[in-house]
């Protein structure tokens, strides 16, 4: 050694005094290794010591790391000088060596977590070749990682062109980080990998230095997707046709019930007796009854599928809930219980709600209340709670005197399927959804549903819904203020129900449970002075009927002026024969109007409250002093004598054909005014007899033909005007419905337009707006050659859907429908459309091909005609 600074003398206090001039290098080395001043990796000391003096004795400049105790390091310098000595640089470089093994620590945890994920990751650099590949990524893509790294890894992985050219915008503009998008790569053995992806930018000092991809294996969710949407596509078959099978059962059942309700109608337009007027309302209210319950069959995939509609109306409330309690009034009475209603005086009044739906929901809850019961009764109470100027919040409460139901089980009973207990579904049977469906009804008019009950004593239900009420009020009752009335009845629910709603109306009421009681009452009145003018009588007491009370109170002259009215749920006509004397006999349960209007007349006050739905036998021509001429196309012979009579009554001069041949030869005979047609005929039907009349080249073929059917589905209403049909009235027909139909066409000044001779069939609705627009936009001409573009491809795809579909290839079928519908809907052809769609469904039912596939060739070859008028009238073939 020549000479040291200070510096390099901190740097070795172990033999700083050997660093001295004139001591030897290797002197100082060895005595350093002694002291243990250099901390030598590994055991291999006499390898370093040879390593370090062989760098000393023949100097290149290059770095020598020399490890110091404690985590210090030097780096060494040395070079030779022209006289031949060495100038050595000692630097202490503790910190550099600590960055660097933190950097590789980092490092090494980074290349530990992308090893060990599930996803493919790689990074890319901006030439786009691979900086590094983890374990994952090469074995998803059946490389190793050393194949893929340095390589243009975007050609390798056989990226679709969108996939690429998204990581290559990444790569090149870096603004864009694509999350959770799908492609395809390509494997080395070419097989496809189904993929997510996303790649973002790698930015180092504010410049993109390249891009990393991070990559997913989704074939085994596109697998589950898969069978997913298999499974939807199945059960939506399923509901189809399931939709289809409760449709044809709703037309078997509704045929005969046409005729049921049809011919009561006429039943009750002609003159009755109260008795028989009485049993012939209830036939026609248990028939609409029944016709609702077919109806609500439909309800429940309704509302699977969000599509139940209400349908708001004005009615007269009073009538509704009492005729709910006259249909349930047999089965009541056959266990020996009871059923009333009571009604607020304030709602004898029009209002305006879903009829229909309200029936149903309290058909349902009162329904229940009676088959749980077995002794007491059922009541029916409605009231208003709150008012908003015309929107009332009316209430229901059906009361019963049944089982109970315990506090656990009130929770699931709005449930779908939901029943009380296993041993409740044995015993009084039901699907538990009717409460299920009562709920969601009453919540799709804006109101709600609740229980109280008691177990044992029985239980509450409660409705209530937003009405308006109308100010055009149903006929007022007689004035009956301050009449004093005895009740007299076994029944706690009638006596609670009697009681209240006559007192509603101000009269004086006492009611009393047995015929001891009443007699008591009566003959201590009397003496009193204050006799009670009218008894209310039951005629089914124990002890002592109604039949014997009467006989002991017309022995007595103190009551020889007191009104005797009897009641009786048996409706036994003979039964009055055996009575002594009595004022009127009301048939349970007891209608409030009646009630009102017996004690009324009993007393000699006429007012009655009941009005009739009688249409008189001179009824007035129809509106407009015009009496149609009508062709009633009907294969049922029960249907037909309904019409008969309906459209008779009403003034009418009616024939009737028994299908769809015949009313084609009758309408070429006779001048009609319009065709009622049934859609289901033997040999042909309606839709069949339609197309055939609106063919025809005379005047003839346009005769209003109006449809009528008993089928449910949805969409059925479209097909009978497509067909060429003017309206549609469903199957059982209401009355009021086929005045209002018969309205449009007896006008004195209907007038009946010829057909033009050669005009094409009505197959193909177009939207000619949407072609205009077009035309605004591309020139009419562009528009032309669109549409005969748009021919060819629908004829060609409807041969392929044709030729699919007899090959059983219903997938290949569904496909061309659906393109064809595309172009169709964006043209404006939306008869097109329309039968696409229908296909497309059939060919995913598996149903109906055949025939949507020939429906389908006929709108298309319709299409010139349609055409042919216009300024995108196709060139001639």
């Amino acid at each position: 050694m020549v000479m040291c600074n200070d510096r390099c003398r901190d740097m070795l206090p172990s033999i700083n005094d050997l660093l001295e001039p004139g001591r030897p290098f290797a002197e100082q080395l060895d005595s350093g290794l002694a002291r243990g001043q250099f901390n030598i990796p590994g055991e291999d000391i006499v390898a370093w010591r040879e390593a370090r003096l062989a760098e000393h004795a023949n100097p290149t400049g290059r770095p020598f790391l020399i490890a110091l105790p404690g985590d210090r390091w030097l780096q060494s310098m040395e070079r030779r000088i022209p006289d031949g000595g060495i100038v050595g640089i000692l630097s202490d470089v503790s910190a550099l060596k600590a960055t660097q093994a933190e950097i590789e620590r980092l490092a090494q945890r980074n290349v530990t977590i992308l090893e060990s994920v599930d996803d493919g990751i790689f990074g890319m650099d901006m030439a786009g070749k691979a900086t590094f590949v983890n374990r994952a990524a090469a074995a998803l893509m059946g490389y190793s990682a050393a194949e893929l790294v340095g390589s243009e890894i975007v050609p390798l992985l056989g990226a679709d062109l969108d996939t690429a050219g998204n990581l290559y915008r990444v790569l090149r503009h870096g603004r864009t980080s694509f999350r959770d998008d799908e492609a395809s790569f390509r494997r080395k053995d070419r097989s496809e990998l189904p993929v997510e992806y996303i790649a973002s930018p790698v930015v180092e000092k504010g410049r993109q230095v390249g891009v990393v991809v991070g990559f997913r294996d989704i074939t085994q969710r596109r697998q589950v997707e898969m069978q997913l949407r298999e499974a939807k596509e199945a059960a939506e078959a399923g509901n189809r046709a399931k939709s289809e099978f409760l449709a044809t059962m709703s037309h078997e059942i509704r045929t005969p019930m046409n005729g049921v309700i049809g011919m009561t109608g006429l039943l009750l337009d002609t003159a009755l007796n109260d008795e028989q007027r009485h049993f012939a309302e209830t036939i026609r209210d248990s028939g609409e009854s029944l016709l609702t319950v077919i109806n609500d069959i439909l309800d429940f995939s309704k509302m699977e599928a969000g599509k139940l509609e209400l349908d708001y109306t004005e009615f007269e409330l009073v009538p509704l809930v009492e005729s709910v309690v006259d249909i349930l009034a047999p089965r009541a009475h056959a266990k020996g219980i009871e059923i009333a209603s009571l009604i607020d005086p304030n709602l004898r009044m029009l209002v305006r709600s879903d009829p229909g739906r309200l029936r149903q929901v309290l058909m349902n809850l009162a329904g229940n209340a009676v088959k749980f019961t077995h002794q007491g009764g059922v009541s029916i109470e409605v009231s208003t709670v709150k008012a908003s100027g015309d929107a009332h919040m009316v209430r229901f409460d059906i009361k019963d005197t049944g089982i109970g139901i315990a506090p656990e089980a009130q929770n699931r009973l709005f449930s779908m399927f939901s029943q009380v207990d296993a041993s409740t579904a044995r015993r009084y049977g039901g699907t538990g959804l009717g409460l299920a469906i009562s709920k969601r009804l009453a919540e799709l008019m804006g109101g709600s549903v609740g229980i109280e009950s008691v177990v044992g004593k029985g239980s509450r239900f409660w409705i209530t819904i937003p009405m308006e009420l109308l100010a055009r009020q149903s006929a007022t009752p007689p004035d009956l203020s301050g009449r004093r009335i005895l009740v007299v009845d076994d029944n706690p629910v009638n006596c609670d129900v009697l009681e209240r709603q006559l007192k509603a109306y101000d009269l004086e009421v006492r009611a009393v449970p047995d015929a001891g009681a009443g007699m008591t009452e009566l003959t201590s009145a009397a003496a009193a002075g204050r006799p009670w003018e009218v008894a209310l009588i039951d005629s089914q007491m124990p002890l002592v009927t109604g039949s014997e009370m009467v006989r002991m109170i017309r022995a007595i002259p103190m009551l020889a002026q007191t009104r005797i009215i009897v009641t009786s749920s048996q409706g036994v006509l003979g039964e009055r024969d055996e009575m002594a004397p009595i004022d009127a006999f009301l048939h349970k349960p007891l209608r409030q109007a009646s009630v009102l209007d017996a004690i009324g007349r009993v007393l000699g006050i006429a007012a009655p409250c009941v009005e009739s739905d009688a249409v008189p036998d001179n009824a007035p021509a129809p509106q407009g002093g015009r009496r149609l001429r009508i062709l009633v196309a009907e294969d049922n012979p029960v249907n037909q004598q309904v019409a008969l009579g309906l459209l008779r009554k009403l003034g009418h001069s009616v024939d009737v054909v028994g299908d769809g041949a015949e009313a084609l030869e009758a309408v070429r005979l006779l001048p009609y005014d319009l065709v009622l047609m049934d859609v289901q005929m033997p040999e042909m039907d309606g839709l069949e007899a339609t197309a055939a009349i609106r063919a025809l080249t005379t005047p003839v073929a346009r005769i209003p033909i109006v449809a009528m059917t008993a089928n449910a589905m949805r969409g059925d209403d479209q097909r009978c005007l497509d067909a060429g049909m003017d309206g549609y009235i469903s199957k059982p027909i209401d009355r009021r419905k086929l005045m209002d139909v018969l309205a449009q066409y007896s006008a004195s000044t209907l007038e009946h337009k010829p057909l033009p001779v050669e005009n094409p069939p009505q197959f193909v609705t177009v939207d000619f707006d949407v072609l205009d627009t077009l035309a605004e936009d591309i020139e009419a001409e562009t528009v032309v050659a669109i549409l005969e573009k748009f021919l060819e491809d629908a004829r060609a795809r409807t041969i392929t859907a044709r030729e699919s579909g007899s090959t059983g290839d219903l997938e290949r079928v569904r496909r061309e429908a659906h393109t064809i519908k595309g172009a169709a809907a964006s043209l404006g052809l939306h008869g097109i459309r329309d039968i696409c769609l229908d296909l497309e469904n059939a060919a995913r039912a598996g149903d109906g091909v055949p025939q949507c596939v020939d429906e389908l060739h006929q709108r298309v070859e319709a299409l010139p005609g349609q055409l042919a008028a216009t300024q995108y009238a196709l060139p001639p073939e």
